[in-house]
Formats: structure tokens, C-alpha cells, sequence
């Protein structure tokens, strides 16, 4: 096992960076033409005035991708095919609660997915941002409401697995899972820990599946569906989308997951501008995806981030999913 590589205690650096490089981006070029003026030629001054304005363009960029978009929650919903019709699902993922993420978003995304009445709310991993994190800042999600149930599933960051840019790596002596497991299960949320359970009842009854995350040495997906029986209706929580790669995993009507965030930084007609770290393409990094033969895939872009707190044109998501025949 390796050290962290860094380590972010606060997000006061981040925000101080952001603020220091905006009032650099406003007043440097209008500084110097306020200073040229009258001793250079009027085209020099100019083209300043005109890198004024381009600093203070950068500026608003700086402050949309730090201080709106990671925390301007948007509900995506869409229909997805399932042998049950007219399930209400909400998926949330990568809370990712530390430095930039506190109980003061958390709050705010429960009351967000409560409004929406769910039947079953489904939390794809990623609670936590690195071991460091405080798990009170989950508290919130004592207050997650639907008819079926609260479940949820470990992700990289919980079991102290961490991918950073260009491929570093690094895994955490410390692994908070079963610190996890116990503290969302005081606030009633379900973890499946390779396990599966039937919710509902009657011609309505399904079964959720949960899968510990690929990188933790613990996860086995065929001990999470053994039980599933051929036909019956299954849901199958995985934190990475790379499950669909086990072919075991189609054994499944729809997988939910996340990881990916959306890629968090995107530009339009491009796409993400970094490939989160998984085997499938940044092709498959949010949305619905047909794999297999009945088998419907799921990725939700996630409420937090990693590695950098910002976000473009990849808003904080509750996946919403209205299940047709």
C-alpha cells in the first residue's frame, strides 16, 4: 500500500486560488492600459483594454465552475425499460462529503430527492471524499424518504482506492467501508455488501442487488446475484459502470452506477475533458446505455466531485428513472 500523493483539508486553498486568479484576470490588463495611456500608441492600449476584458470573462469562468455549478442540483428524468412498470427511482452518487462537500449540501440534496416522492432511492457509493472525511456530514440522509426503501453500495473513494490524473494511483491503509456501513445503517439505509433483497411484494416484487465495489479484493458479483432467480425482476447496484463488462452482471434488467461524474469538466459537442478512471470508454460516463440482451444501464453523474471542486456543464444530478414495461 502507498501514501496519499496530497492531501486537501479544506476547500479554503481552492476557493482563495479562484478568487486570487479572478481580481489577477480583472486588474491586470486594465492596470497596465490605465498606466500605458498617453505614452504608447493608441492600438497597444487597445489590444490591453481588450486583455482586460478577457480576464474578466476568465473571471466569471473561475467563478461559475467553482462556486455555482457544483452546487446547483439539477433532476435528470427519464424512462428506462423494466419488467415492473411505474417504479419511481432516484439515483444518487459520488457525494464525496470532506473538504468540499459538507452536511449543508447533503441537506439540501435529501430535501431535493424527498420532493420527488420516490418509491426507491438507490445511492451508488462514493460517500466519502478520502478516509479523512467526516461521516457526520451525512447525517442528512437520516432524512431520505420512499415507499420500498433507502440501499445503498461502497465506491472506490470509501475503500480508500484512488485514481489521479495521468494515472497515478494510490490505495489508503485505511479502509472505510465497514465504518460506513454501520453509520448509514443507524440512519435505516441498507447497504448491499455482495448481497441481494426482495422489496415489494406480489406481481410488483423485485430484487436489488448490490455488488461491493470492483477495486476492493471483497467484491464478488456472482455471490451478489446467486440468489437472484431466472425472471425475476433485478436491480443491480454497482459503483463502477465497468460491471457490464462481467457478463454475469446482464443477469439484471437495469444496473445503476456512477463513478464517472459525467466526467465533471465537459464542453459542448466534445464531451468530457478527462476519462474518469474505468476500462469502458469516457462514451460510457452518463446516461442510459442498451448492454446485453433486456439489460438497461445507468450512470448517474453524481452530486460531488474529486480531485478538483469544479464542474462545467455537468451539473450535480439526482438520476430520476421511471421504469416502463
Amino acid at each position: 500500500m502507498g501514501r496519499p500523493l496530497f492531501r486537501v483539508r479544506s476547500s479554503n486553498v481552492w476557493n482563495l486560488s479562484v478568487l486570487t486568479l479572478m481580481v489577477a484576470g480583472v486588474s491586470v490588463g486594465y492596470a497596465a492600459a490605465e498606466l500605458a495611456e498617453g505614452t504608447i500608441d493608441p492600438g497597444t492600449v487597445l489590444a490591453l483594454r481588450l486583455f482586460s476584458l478577457a480576464g474578466a470573462l476568465f473571471s466569471l469562468f473561475l467563478f461559475y465552475v467553482r462556486f455555482v455549478e457544483p452546487f446547483w442540483i439539477t433532476v435528470t428524468k427519464t424512462r428506462v425499460p423494466f419488467p415492473v412498470r411505474g417504479l419511481r427511482i432516484a439515483v444518487i452518487g459520488d457525494f464525496h462529503v470532506g473538504p468540499h462537500k459538507k452536511d449543508r449540501f447533503v441537506r439540501k440534496a435529501t430535501a431535493r430527492t424527498n420532493r420527488l416522492k420516490p418509491d426507491l432511492i438507490l445511492l451508488v457509493g462514493d460517500f466519502l471524499f478520502d478516509e479523512h472525511a467526516d461521516l457526520k456530514h451525512l447525517e442528512p440522509l437520516r432524512g431520505l424518504r420512499a415507499k420500498l426503501g433507502v440501499f445503498a453500495v461502497t465506491g472506490n473513494h470509501d475503500s480508500g482506492h484512488h485514481h489521479m490524473p495521468r494515472g497515478l494511483h494510490y490505495e489508503s491503509p485505511l479502509d472505510r467501508t465497514d465504518d460506513l456501513e454501520a453509520y448509514l445503517t443507524a440512519l435505516g439505509i441498507r447497504m448491499l455488501r455482495n448481497a441481494s433483497v426482495k422489496v415489494g411484494h406480489g406481481e410488483g416484487a423485485i430484487t436489488l442487488a448490490g455488488v461491493d465495489d470492483l477495486w476492493m479484493q471483497s467484491s464478488d458479483l456472482r455471490k451478489t446475484l446467486k440468489d437472484v432467480q431466472k425472471g425475476e425482476p433485478c436491480i443491480l447496484l454497482s459503483h463502477q459502470p465497468d460491471v457490464i463488462l462481467d457478463p454475469a452482471s446482464h443477469r439484471a434488467d437495469l444496473i445503476v452506477s456512477g463513478h464517472t461524474h459525467g466526467g465533471q469538466m465537459r464542453l459542448p459537442w466534445w464531451g468530457s475533458l478527462s476519462h474518469m478512471p474505468q476500462r469502458l470508454s469516457k462514451n460510457f460516463d452518463r446516461g442510459i446505455f442498451s448492454v446485453g440482451k433486456g439489460t438497461t444501464l445507468a450512470i448517474t453523474h453524481g452530486i460531488g466531485e474529486t480531485f478538483v471542486p469544479l464542474r462545467l456543464f455537468t451539473r450535480p444530478e439526482i438520476l430520476f428513472l421511471d421504469t416502463v414495461a
